[in-house]
């Protein structure tokens, strides 16, 4: 199917959404042992020239079935920071405007708030991002640290500071996809540079 719509994109690009959409669909159901209980939740950055490859093309044939299936509630916002990001996964209550809500509706908000803490996350620029999380005053700039957090599913996850208080993601889970070209690597893949060194991009599998 992703082929047919995506004719000129990369062939493994196909394969890497298809795995990202199942990812988000286990939403940590889905465990193995590996020096201790670890989960599936992929991380996946499909790597090409801008315009070239169809990443976009083909990534949002992905989030696309996720919601003809009626399963984008377990989608993360497009644009969202790393704070709200973690918000949103502790909150498993209903929405003030519940009752207001059609009964499908309100279906989606119970799904949504029993599977707050796993969540799949689709970055369409990826690159984008990159330059906000190397500088340590950006909001972006935690979101190294969140990756390498959750890539081990731990039982749960507690964000708390003064300001915003206490968040607490239980069964933390959190898949991605992201879009990159080759260009907004390369000042990372050189000897020595801190993001490509600290094994950030380690956590990820590199489709090219």
């Amino acid at each position: 199917f992703s082929r047919r719509w995506s004719p000129e994109a990369f062939e493994g690009y196909h394969e890497a959404c298809g795995l990202f959409v199942l990812s988000t669909v286990a939403a940590r159901r889905v465990v193995y042992y590996m020096g201790g209980e670890r989960a599936t939740n992929l991380n996946i950055l499909l790597v090409g020239r801008t315009s070239m490859y169809a990443k976009s093309t083909t990534a949002e044939i992905g989030t696309s079935l996720l919601r003809a299936a009626d399963l984008d509630w377990l989608l993360a916002p497009d644009e969202i920071t790393p704070q709200k990001l973690i918000e949103n996964m502790s909150s498993t209550g209903l929405p003030i405007n519940y009752n207001d809500l059609d009964s499908h509706e309100q279906q989606r908000s119970i799904n949504r708030g029993l599977t707050a803490g796993q969540r799949g996350w689709y970055l369409d620029e990826f690159g984008g991002n990159l330059a906000t999380m190397m500088r340590s005053d950006s909001v972006m700039f935690p979101i190294k640290g969140l990756i390498r957090k959750l890539n081990s599913a731990p039982p749960y996850y507690d964000y708390s500071t003064i300001s915003r208080g206490q968040n607490l993601v239980r069964n933390p889970y959190l898949a991605l996809l992201g879009n990159i070209t080759i260009a907004d690597l390369v000042p990372y893949a050189k000897k020595g540079a801190t993001l490509w060194g600290d094994g950030f991009f380690a956590r990820f599998a590199m489709v090219v």
